[in-house]
């Protein structure tokens, strides 16, 4: 395993190549070996390849590699869009991105089930799996030929839980086809004093004041974990927070994950707001390690 932890950044913020690279290198300059290729960066990179030449050339001069890449999400890009119209050009662009992201250096590709049907019920939960069969069917031998590991992202709607990811990697039994586990969403599904009241609007309704808790979604996942988002919450809410302003038991949680047979790198995914700098991103970072 990568024991050097990659950071997610805003890149879409920072257009312009030049004030890219800066960033680039404030990192470095912060000890931060490793970036992840997120999905607004892997979306330019497939769109400009010029922009993505220069990037990684910047990348490399300031001693930084992309370890980890997300993929493309949001409902057209989800395993399970239901856009009949839509579905073709969507696994084209998953080709291209993987590619993109397999070039740079990536040896996993994360995605997301997809869990809009479930904020407009009733949906029917067969369909939905069928759906995301009939994209990972398409979409693994393109990971085959590419290198890289599919990593399906546990979230916190009834189709994106735990089981519903271990559900696919069962259903394929590929060394291309794995899980990202993200610490924050698990978090918000534990059952520990949990009051149903204090829960985000949108978790509420995509459970219809009905969540099924799963206090196990670590342990479960283990052994097919090959990426991991680590960032903090209350258990109420997505907020990703920096680790340790939440409630997540990072010393568990990292150990853990270490021991994973399959773990590839770890990755920081913190929402970046103007009072978080990289230095504290980075040094929060440096102290997880002292579990690994």
């Amino acid at each position: 395993m990568e024991t050097d932890l990659s950071f997610f950044f805003d890149w879409q913020n920072f257009n312009d190549i030049t004030l890219a690279s800066r960033m680039l290198y404030e990192f470095a300059e912060n000890d931060a070996k490793n970036i992840v290729l997120t999905d607004k960066l892997l979306t330019r990179f497939t769109e400009e390849p010029l922009f993505r030449y220069y990037f990684n050339a910047n990348a490399k001069k300031a001693g930084l590699k992309f370890a980890g890449c997300h993929g493309l999400w949001g409902y057209q890009y989800d395993l399970n869009c239901d856009d009949r119209q839509y579905r073709p050009q969507a696994i084209e662009k998953h080709r291209i991105a993987m590619g993109c992201a397999a070039d740079s250096g990536c040896k996993s590709y994360v995605m997301h089930i997809g869990a809009i049907c479930t904020y407009y019920n009733p949906f029917d939960i067969q369909k939905m799996r069928d759906l995301a069969c009939d994209t990972l069917e398409k979409l693994i031998p393109i990971a085959e030929k590419e290198n890289i590991v599919i990593a399906i992202e546990n979230s916190f709607e009834p189709t994106n839980s735990a089981d519903e990811v271990l559900y696919f990697i069962n259903k394929f039994p590929s060394p291309f086809v794995g899980a990202c586990y993200d610490s924050g969403h698990a978090n918000i599904m534990k059952s520990t004093a949990k009051e149903q009241s204090l829960y985000e609007s949108y978790l509420k309704l995509c459970w219809q004041d009905n969540v099924i808790f799963d206090d196990n979604i670590l342990e479960k996942m283990a052994p097919h974990i090959v990426t991991c988002h680590l960032h903090d919450n209350n258990g109420y809410g997505d907020y990703h927070q920096l680790p340790g302003d939440g409630t997540v038991d990072w010393q568990k949680t990292v150990t853990t994950l270490a021991k994973c047979p399959r773990i590839q790198n770890m990755q920081i995914e913190v929402k970046v707001t103007p009072e978080i700098s990289i230095r504290k991103i980075v040094k929060t970072a440096n102290d997880l390690k002292k579990y690994l």
